[in-house]
């Protein structure tokens, strides 16, 4: 990941859940990091971390889209802010495993 802001913002969330040692950091693209991280997430949180990349991957892919074709952008703190909103919805549509990784401490 070479995006500053979309490291911090990986960094954020993963202390909400608890697993800040998963950071992704910035030598490896998303999906190798990924693929890798899931196999040190216990089984039993493995939805949970695979639904909380894909909310990230998602929020971060929106953002992008409103910066570039908007010329409208949010700030780290709006957009963590969009994620837990959204996580939440998430949530409450059925992606109950999502729950198990996200909370804010």
């Amino acid at each position: 990941m070479g995006c500053a802001i979309t490291r911090e913002l990986w960094f954020h969330i993963l202390s909400w859940a608890g697993a800040q040692q998963l950071d992704p950091g910035g030598s490896t693209s998303i999906v190798v990091w990924w693929m890798d991280t899931r196999l040190r997430v216990p089984s039993s949180r493995r939805g949970g971390f695979d639904s909380l990349v894909l909310l990230i991957s998602w929020e971060v892919w929106k953002e992008r889209n409103r910066r570039t074709f908007d010329g409208n952008c949010l700030s780290l703190s709006q957009l963590l802010q969009r994620i837990k909103d959204e996580g939440e919805e998430w949530i409450g549509a059925g992606f109950s495993k999502l729950a198990t990784l996200f909370v804010e401490t």
